[in-house]
This record gives C-alpha cells, structure tokens and sequence, in this order.
C-alpha cells in the first residue's frame, strides 16, 4: 500500500504526530547534530556456541557479545536451553553480563526448548541468583501454559512469541488455555511480533494496539527479509514507538525505558536485492538525568535501559554507552521509493510527484473522528408488498399525512495530513484531490474500510465511510416513526400478540383470490415476522439507504465525492448514483436535513463517479425475484433465532466465501464480526447495545435490502446518464464476474454502436469494438428482457488501465486476479490502486467538461 501511494509505512500507521513528547524525550534516542531524529533501536542477537565446556563457551560467549556492544548494539538476545543442565544456561548468561557491563539490555530466548516447567524454573533462579538482569525469557517452556507459573515461580519476566504466531494469545481477554499470561501485571513483558507470520503489517497493528494498552511492550522482529522487507518493518517499528511514547507517562504498567527491536538479521545475508542495502547505523544517544547506578537493576524484575549516558569507565565491563546501532526511517523510506532494485535505477518517486507534501516529513498527520448525521426519509419509500408494511403505522392518523423517518446515519471520517492543505495553500494551486464516501456489505460496519481509508487518506484525500441502517451504529427503530400515529390510535393494554389479528387480517385480505392452503402458508409466514417485530422502516430499504447515503453526503460537503459501494453497498450506492441529486429525496420539511455542504462554483453532480465493488443492478426475473425475498425472509428469521454470533459464522461458511476463508485476514474479520455482536450499538451506550437489537436490525436490513426486493436498474443503464462508474470483482467470483460483464455491455452500449457506426463495416466487423477496448459480443449484449450473456470484456483481462477505459466508454471494469467476493478484503492493494486511478480520471474528466 505504502508502495502504491509513493508514501512510507509509518505515514499510514503512525498517529497524527511522531515527533517525541517532552516526557519520553530523556529515553528516546536521537541521531547526531544534522541527522535524522526519527530511529528505531535493534538488538544484536547471540547464540552461544556449545561444548562439553561450559567456561570455554562461557567466555566464547562473553567475548562475541562484547564485539556486539563494540559494533553498537546495546541490546542483546541470547539464545538459550541448548544444554541439558539449565544451570550451565544459566553460567553462560552470566558470563555475558559480566562482559558488558550493567548498562546493556540483556534478553533470552528459549523457543519452547525446556521440555517441562522445572527445567526452565531452575533456569530461572539461577539467572536470577547469579543476577544477570534479564528483561524478559522468551518462550521458556514446551507448553505455553506454564508461562504464568514460570513468571510466578521465577519473577522473570516472559515474552511470548511462538504463542502469538499460533494465536494462542490474542483471542482471549484474559490468561489463555489457564496459563498465558495476557498482561503486564500476570508476568507477560513483551510480545514478539513478525508481521510476515502473523498476517501483515494491519495485523502486526492490531497486535502492537492491543498489547500497548496492556502496558506490554512491542517488539517488532523480522524473519528473514531483504531491506526492502526490513525497510518496512523498520517504518512500522518507528510507529509502535511513537504510540508508546504518547502513552500516559504516569501509567504504572508502562514498560520502562525504549525499545529495541529483533530487526538486525542483515548480517545473515551474503547479497541483498537493494543497492544499496539498508544500513544500520551508530547513533548517539540523549543524555539523562538518571545515574549510572539507576541505569540497570541487575534483578530479574527490571527492565535494562540503554538510554543513560555517561564517562566511559576504566574496566571493560561498566562503561555507559554513548550511541546505540539504529535504523533510520527516512533511510528506509528513500529505499522503498527509490531503491536500486537488481540493477537499474527507478525514477525517483518523490521526485516525480506533483504533490508537495509527498515526500521527507510527509509522515501521520491524519485525523479521525466519529461522524452523526440526521437523514429524514418518506414513509412510502417502502415497498408496498415488503412484509414489514403491514406492522408499520407511519401515517398520522388524524389527517391521513405522512410523518418523515428520521435516521442518525453514523460513520467515521478520516482527514488527510494538515501538510497536505498547507502545501496546496501556497503558490500555483493545485487540484484537491476527490474525496471517497464508502459503504460497506452486509454485516459489515464503516470500519471495514479503515485501512483504504488510511491510505486515501495519506495521499491528500478526504475519506468517510457510514454505517448502513442496521448496521453498525446506524439503527433505525419503527417505534420513532410510529410515535407520530400512537396518540391517535385506540389505546390498547398491552403491546402482546393481540396487535396481529388486525395486521393478519389485512395481510389475509392482500392474499384473496389465491389458494386457500398457499394463503394460509402465507399467513403463517406473516405471523412468524411479526412476532420476530423486525424494526423494518423505510431504511432498511435500498431506496431508502440510499436517500440516507445521499443526504449524508450534502450535510457533509461531499458533492463531488467517488462513491464507493461493496457487495450490499454497491447496491445502495448504484441506486443513488442511478437517482443522482434526486437521490436526497425524502421530507425535509424541517430543515435539519438540508444540504450545506457545497459552495457556489463546486462540482454540479453530487457524484464524480462510482466504483461499485461486487455489484449488481438487481433481478430481472419476477419469479427468481419473488423467490430470492422469500429466502432472504427465512435467512432473517434465523437470524434473529439464532442470534447474530451463530449467524455470522454460518454465513462465512457458504460457498461465496471460499476464498476469503483461504486468506490471511480472515479469521481476524471473523473475530471482529462475531465480537461486534451487540457491541456496536454500545457506541452510543445505553440500552441499544444488546445482542438482540443488533440481530433484529441485521435481519431487518436482509429482509428489506434483500436483492428481490430491489427495483431491477438495468434498464437505467441503457442509456446511462449518470456519473463514470468503474465495476470491480474477484476473478473467482465467477457469478459477480457474468454479473458485471453484463453490467458493463448494458453500460456502454451506446458508446461501442457509436464507435461501430464510424467505421465501415465492410472493413471489419468487431474494429470498432476493438478500437474502443471492448468486444463486439459485449457491445451487443443486449435484449428487449435484459443483458444476454457476453464474454468477459478485453480490457479487464489485457490490463487496460482504468483511465483509458473511461476515457473510451465513460465505464470500466476491473477483475482483481486471485480476488473471490471480498476484493477488499482479499486484494486491498490491488483495490487502492483501482480507487486512486478512477479518482483521478473522474477529476481530470470533469475538469476537461468543464
């Protein structure tokens, strides 16, 4: 991503600032006069050699990790339980500390190597009795669950690395399987993160979040990785830094002094893909107020700082040290853009970037914050025959009127770097990039975007993303419309089950004509839904999602915006895109949902253009249509059921998913999903955090979205007068590719015959299509009933770029290779480079119509 966005890493995952706060100052280290403050500290790693001789490999041992200190290190990990006797670990360690000295961090790591829990506690106390001061033992014992009782029985300090990889730790609030410590205070001092294990540098994020607010220290370690790895890593070390610098000074769980992390394993490489390679680097260190003395508790309780600075002494085991060996982040983020890669050298990237604030500096800065917005929705934007309206009083009862919905949408909104603006306020003006407005799939939330978000965002562009009613903390409820007709309606004693014989009635009476034993089935059906009281209103509608989409967008100052739609979403967005300004429609007789977003001279259309990800206009075919609300209607009845942790894990277990679940981050979602049950209507506290309320507006939002009861829009497609839209879909999405296939011919129709009709047809029959980008078969894919099938279109398979293909037809169509159902999810990059590539086309589009 970093890569695509010509930025670095710590610009995507840093906070808003990495510059360092006054309290973290005196341990932090900083480059000489004229460099870069902005390092990261390594630690050196040892492992001992291992003989019938424990004082010759001690002192073997001693001397490899002082030409450690010598070379710079002030952090050192050595490899332990290699010898039968745990004792003779033990004398070698000792050994070590002896050769450099008090002020050096001293780490150890076992890798599980210590077959049972009193091997590695006799370890334990004898490092501790002959007081060699370690920070923490990584991994001591074959079962992870003895890591507590270890810490317990020792008072050393555990990491857990292997525990992590394998996922033992993170799903777990408390101690995992009885024994993994999951805290500071339970003996857990650090946890050793590789990102290339545990799914990537979003992943290793979370990790290091979640760890921090733990008061457990993040140690970001590399495998075996070249420097373009390592550069990354290095970018993402620099950014866990920075959160723990801005962490509470006063907290009492706070690791104590900087951190070093497992990131020096260059030397093991006899060639490197970079030219030249990624150095680590001497760096001096800043001066404290702390003595010599405080430097290091040479106690298995406390933490080894190599911060403190001071003479260096006459013997060669106590000297203070100066500087530590660092990696820098701007080193790292001038090799990821400009590097030497195999030999010849790539234009400078920052060179060639228009965009001023890209480049040295350009690194967090992004703000993010919660957003409520108030969308006012007609009542009849419910379909008559949806199963809801019977249950649904939204008229006044005294003057037959109609009362407007009001919906708080909610969401996130992500703002680009305040360098970003400043750079553009001065001399020659250059173009605001176009804001996005995302919108997610079914159970998903506006957080699902988070990391494109994040990315859009530290490239200059303004990025919201809402909640789609029933999902997340948007949550439409029918009591609020209903409000409006109960004081005018007979009073009643109760709200039980008596409520049904007037609506049964009513849905009996919309039957008649029909079989007696089909409308009792019916009538049962209608029963059932009505006891589930689903809250369905008008929102839970596409229509009406996508007039809450609509009015969002205006009270936010989003005209102009890409709107971006998945699955669901998509949906919802090619419904407002389809309606255009009109989209808003809905009773804004009270003012608060009236647009104030845009300015005079600002974009004409709400939308610059849509990309709609995993799609499709609806269903043609009234029968398939019928069938397909039906099923929707029992999924929702099971929904509510079951509950929405069961459902969910059902629903990710059906075939469309079959890639997402061979994919890394799939059980990370998952976990997200099925922990969100019920906790994301907490976000306003009170009672409408409940795991029931978030399955019944869930369900409601199946039952009324559901693709059978959605307005077809093919034939809005043809001619298509609306905004650019680009369709993407996985490749192994073999149903959503025909889909979209279809979408696309519908779409350009009108472009391709017009190309036909200037060339002569004698000359060749498909020139014209081929000319424009697209086949002949699925230019004239098209029939008085629907799209007819056609192939895949040429320029999603060949790689026609994006902006050629809206250049030539106004639309495009995108096949993520690899990709199943949830290209976001299964190919972001991929995704991001699509979104930033029709962004720019629109804008450019635009400024050209203009």
């Amino acid at each position: 991503m970093a890569s695509a966005l010509r930025t670095s890493t710590a610009a995507l995952l840093a906070p808003p600032s990495l510059q360092l706060p006054p309290a973290a100052a005196s341990t932090a280290p900083a480059a000489a006069a004229g460099g870069d403050a902005r390092v990261v500290l390594v630690n050196g790693l040892l492992s001992p050699p291992v003989s019938g001789d424990v004082e010759a490999d001690a002192a073997a041992a001693a001397a490899a990790a002082a030409a450690l200190v010598a070379a710079g290190y002030t952090a050192i990990k050595v490899k332990v339980a290699r010898r039968a006797d745990p004792a003779h670990d033990a004398a070698v360690l000792a050994a070590v500390r002896r050769g450099v000295g008090p002020h050096v961090v001293l780490r150890a790591d076992a890798n599980r190597g210590w077959g049972n829990l009193e091997q590695a506690v006799a370890f334990g106390r004898a490092a501790a009795g002959a007081g060699v001061g370690l920070q923490y033992l990584e991994e001591p014992c074959a079962d992870p669950r003895d890591m507590a009782a270890f810490y317990q029985q020792t008072g050393v300090p555990v990491a857990a690395d292997e525990s992590l990889d394998e996922g033992l730790l993170l799903p777990r609030p408390a101690c995992s399987h009885a024994g993994l410590p999951a805290d500071r205070a339970a003996g857990l001092a650090a946890v050793v993160v590789k990102p290339a294990v545990v799914g990537g540098l979003e992943a290793a994020a979370e990790v290091a979040q979640w760890a921090q607010r733990r008061g457990v220290q993040v140690v970001i370690s590399s495998a075996f990785e070249s420097s373009v790895g390592l550069s990354g890593l290095l970018q993402l070390a620099a950014a866990v830094d920075s959160w723990q610098q801005q962490q509470p000074a006063a907290a009492a769980n706070s690791p104590a002094g900087p951190t070093h992390h497992g990131l020096g394993t260059l030397q093991w490489f006899s060639a490197d893909v970079a030219e030249p390679p990624l150095r680590f680097e001497p760096q001096l260190l800043r001066p404290t107020s702390a003595s010599s003395g405080a430097a290091v508790a040479a106690s298995s309780h406390g933490s080894a700082s190599a911060g403190a600075v001071g003479p260096v002494a006459a013997d060669g085991g106590g000297y203070l040290p100066l500087q530590a060996l660092c990696g820098g982040v701007e080193q790292s983020n001038r090799l990821l853009q400009g590097a030497q890669l195999n030999g010849p050298q790539r234009t400078d990237a920052v060179a060639a970037n228009p965009d001023p604030w890209v480049g040295a500096g350009a690194h967090g800065g992004i703000t993010q914050r919660d957003l409520s917005v108030e969308a006012f929705l007609r009542p009849d934007l419910l379909s008559p025959n949806h199963p809801a309206t019977p249950s649904s009083s939204h008229h006044r009862a005294d003057d037959g009127g109609q009362c407007p919905l009001r919906v708080a949408v909610r969401g996130i909104e992500l703002l680009p770097p305040t360098a970003a603006a400043s750079a553009r306020s001065h001399g020659a003006a250059l173009p605001a990039p176009p804001p996005f407005l995302f919108l997610h799939g079914f159970l998903g939330s506006s957080t699902d975007w988070l990391p494109l978000m994040r990315a859009l965002a530290a490239a200059g562009h303004r990025c919201v993303a809402l909640d789609l009613p029933g999902h997340g903390a948007t949550r439409p409820a029918a009591d609020a419309a209903d409000a409006a007709s109960s004081a005018a309606s007979p009073p009643s004693s109760s709200n039980g089950p008596h409520r049904e014989g007037p609506q049964l009635s009513a849905v009996a009476g919309q039957l008649n004509g029909r079989d007696e034993e089909e409308v009792d089935a019916e009538v049962a059906e209608a029963a059932v839904r009505l006891r589930l009281r689903l809250p369905t209103t008008p929102a839970h509608t596409i229509p009406g999602a996508a007039a809450c989409v609509a009015q969002a967008a205006e009270a936010l100052g989003l005209r102009g915006a890409v709107l971006v739609g998945y699955s669901l979403g998509a949906r919802v967005a090619l419904q407002a895109v389809a309606a255009g300004d009109g989209a808003s429609s809905g009773d804004r007789s009270n003012g608060n949902g009236g647009s104030s977003g845009h300015s005079d001279g600002g974009p004409s259309r709400l939308w610059r253009g849509a990309v709609l990800v995993s799609g499709t206009p609806g269903i043609k075919d009234p029968a398939q249509a019928v069938a397909r609300a039906a099923n929707d209607d029992r999924l929702a009845q099971s929904l509510v059921r079951s509950g929405l942790t069961d459902f969910v894990r059902h629903w990710y277990d059906t075939p469309l998913w079959s890639s997402l679940r061979r994919h890394p981050a799939f059980d990370r979602m998952l976990a997200r999903r099925t922990a969100a049950a019920g906790a994301a209507a907490g976000r306003d506290g009170g009672a409408a955090g409940s795991a029931d309320e978030a399955a019944a507006q869930a369900a409601a939002a199946l039952s009324g979205m559901s693709t059978g009861r959605m307005a077809p829009l093919w034939d809005r497609l043809d001619p298509w007068v609306g905004p650019p839209v680009v369709l993407v879909a996985g490749e192994l999405d073999a149903k959503f590719v025909d889909i979209n296939t279809y979408t696309l011919a519908r779409l350009v129709r009108r472009h391709t015959a017009e190309a036909a009709a200037r060339l002569d047809a004698s000359a060749a029959p498909d020139g014209a299509n081929a000319a424009a980008g697209v086949p002949a078969a699925a230019a004239q894919a098209q029939t008085a009933s629907g799209p007819a099938p056609a192939p895949v279109p040429g320029p999603a398979r060949s790689g026609m770029p994006v902006s050629e293909q809206l250049a030539a037809l106004g639309a495009a169509l995108v096949l993520v290779e690899g990709c199943g159902h949830a290209v976001h999810v299964e190919g972001p990059e991929r995704l991001l480079g699509v979104l930033r590539e029709a962004a720019a086309a629109m804008a450019a589009a635009e400024q050209r119509g203009s």
